[in-house]
């Protein structure tokens, strides 16, 4: 049970001429570290739950780290159980500014928050401010505090350490960096004892074996004791700065990304760079925005090309040489390459370029801006089978344009069987209002995980698919069938059209595999209900059933504009064809097709009439 405070005063006030006794709760003095570690031993959510108290600290984190509405208060004499979390909820722009080295004494209600123990402050004007004065000493811990997943007695650590240090400003020395940058800017050290996770999105881009001291607030984020920098200067890089990255951003250029600062002089000597196998390097440049990033121009690159940048002469804004090499694919990875090249025997079909960085450039097939995850955008090389890829980029800073021509750098990664491009570190638009792909017209039958290789083929592909029936209707997805089997189409916010069992469709869009293949339209110029015409490459075809609904037999009347190879059969609701009805080879003209329906029960049937590649459907009722 939570140990809740409670101090009662009565206020005598006057409303409306009578006398209204109010019970008002007085804050109880305590401090955070009573606050923190007087805790519930199974949930290790805090006793103090609930109750209204006074505490004081000094402001060790200002807004915006871990929320717009959050900063850090500790005690004066800091370590383990004197920091904790200070939310502001009704905190208005601009309005009740914090500094780092504030003194306050705050009153507020504690609270436990996704497993952060906290102080909700509901009346600012009960704060008092006391002047500003030094930090707490910042608390020297290991990796192995923060390392829940340790025994505590091997590294004899008490089990509740992690907890202990929760809003505390903390330092880690002397750590290498052991797993680098996640989409969400996650990121893993070690100094030898365990492993912590450290969260930010700074202008570092951390690279294993970088050596670094790491300073930040101690946060728990989804489960895990996080340390959240408040700034890029709260990780210090031991040694010289160290290539983090090198990736083409066209055919004669390439970024070089250092682990920090280069001496811009040395950096912009094309002479302290090699490239294996050997291309001529004709010119480097300092970027005059990021000190840590290098622009080269080299000669005509080969596409895919692995290669190796070597670095010898450039100088650390310290002095110190940077001797260091790193891998690269030049030119451009061309999509098809990316996606055809599979695991063997992978029932997925995972790219073997997962974990890559590489270069692509295509065109934007599907914006973000048309879907209710701005995180998505697909981008096409080309048309047929392997040509696009999906990039999952949360909160892009840039703005992805359907029609757009653009060269991407990022990761290729493989998300529960969907080949992807994220942690884009290059987006560049070459140019704008270009024609699209055209859709490859494909069947229904083609976009089911059952039929393998012939529907991963279509994974990211602009796609259209000409007639289909509305089978089923879900919240988020729904099935059409085409006579080939079902696919599913999302429903992603981006077209306003309702849709209906029965309804006869044409969808174009763009493909995401998602336990099975989903296809999205963009908007609703994406999804055609079909009347009665349609056309085709060679003109137009005439499909129309006379009688409907049917009581014993019914006409179709079927025009065709050249010499066809025609199929029509009978489907079922379940989409299983039980009856073929006609088929051969029909010269140009207008045909009368009797179909007797005396032995087929009553209910809701499909008539699909295949004329060469192209599908048409029909919704029939039969009724007697």
């Amino acid at each position: 049970m939570y140990r809740v405070y409670w101090v009662s005063f009565v206020i005598a006030a006057t409303v409306a001429g009578m006398t209204v006794n109010v019970c008002v709760a007085q804050p109880i003095d305590t401090t955070i570290y009573a606050i923190q570690s007087e805790r519930d031993p199974e949930t290790q959510a805090s006793l103090w739950v609930g109750s209204v108290v006074r505490v004081a600290g000094i402001v060790t984190c200002d807004y915006g780290v871990t929320g717009n509405y959050n900063f850090f208060l500790e005690m004066k004499q800091g370590g383990p159980w004197s920091g904790i979390m200070v939310y502001v909820p009704q905190r208005p722009a601009g309005c009740f500014e914090v500094d780092v080295g504030d003194s306050l004494i705050i009153v507020g209600t504690v609270l436990e928050y996704h497993g952060n123990t906290e102080i909700r402050i509901d009346d600012t004007a009960q704060v008092e401010r006391c002047g500003t004065t030094s930090l707490p000493p910042v608390a020297v811990i290991s990796a192995a505090h923060l390392d829940t997943s340790l025994s505590s007695s091997l590294y004899e650590y008490q089990p509740d350490s992690a907890e202990a240090y929760e809003g505390v400003l903390v330092q880690i020395r002397n750590a290498f960096v052991t797993d680098t940058m996640d989409a969400n800017g996650n990121w893993e050290i070690s100094d030898g004892y365990g492993y912590a996770t450290v969260l930010n999105n700074y202008t570092y881009t951390p690279q294993i074996g970088d050596l670094l001291n790491v300073t930040g607030i101690v946060h728990t984020h989804y489960d895990l004791y996080k340390i959240r920098p408040r700034s890029i200067d709260d990780i210090e890089i031991l040694g010289a700065a160290r290539l983090s990255m090198v990736y083409s951003t066209s055919r004669t250029g390439i970024d070089v990304k250092f682990s920090h600062a280069v001496d811009p002089t040395t950096a912009s000597d094309p002479t302290n760079y090699q490239i294996i196998p050997e291309l001529n390097i004709t010119s480097a440049e300092a970027d005059p925005q990021d000190s840590s990033l290098v622009h080269l121009t080299t000669e005509l690159q080969t596409d895919a090309l692995l290669c190796t940048l070597i670095v010898d002469g450039v100088e650390d804004i310290g002095g110190i040489i940077i001797h260091d090499t790193a891998t690269f694919y030049s030119g451009f990875v061309p999509i098809r390459m990316i996606q055809t090249d599979t695991v063997p025997g992978d029932p997925y079909y995972a790219t073997q370029w997962d974990g890559r960085l590489v270069t692509i450039t295509g065109i934007i097939t599907g914006e973000s801006e048309c879907f209710y995850n701005p995180a998505w955008y697909w981008i096409q090389q080309g048309d047929g089978p392997w040509s696009g890829i999906m990039a999952y980029h949360p909160a892009h800073p840039y703005t992805t344009v359907r029609g757009d021509s653009v060269i991407i750098a990022g990761e290729i990664d493989e998300y529960n069987g969907m080949t992807e491009i994220t942690n884009v570190v290059y987006y560049h638009v070459v140019s704008s209002g270009n024609p699209l792909p055209e859709p490859a017209v494909i069947n229904t039958g083609d976009l089911n995980f059952a039929a393998g290789a012939s529907a991963e083929q279509w994974e990211a592909v602009l796609v259209k698919i000409d007639s289909a029936v509305v089978v089923s209707v879900g919240g988020y997805t729904w099935r059409i069938d085409d006579g080939s089997g079902q696919c599913m189409v999302g429903n992603m916010g981006a077209y306003s059209y309702v849709p209906d069992s029965g309804d006869i469709v044409s969808v174009t869009g763009v493909t995401r595999f998602v336990g099975d293949f989903n296809l999205y339209p963009r908007d609703d110029s994406d999804i055609t209900v079909i009347t009665g015409l349609e056309e085709t490459r060679s003109g137009k075809v005439s499909f129309t059933i006379l009688f409907n609904p049917v009581f014993t037999s019914t006409r179709v009347l079927l025009t065709l504009p050249s010499r066809s190879y025609i199929e029509l059969s009978l489907y079922n609701v379940a989409g299983q064809c039980i009856n073929n009805l006609k088929r051969g080879v029909f010269g140009p003209g207008t045909y009368a097709i009797t179909l007797d329906m005396g032995d087929i029960p009553n209910g809701i049937y499909f008539c699909r009439l295949k004329v060469g590649t192209t599908s048409f459907t029909r919704k029939l009722v039969v009724m007697r």
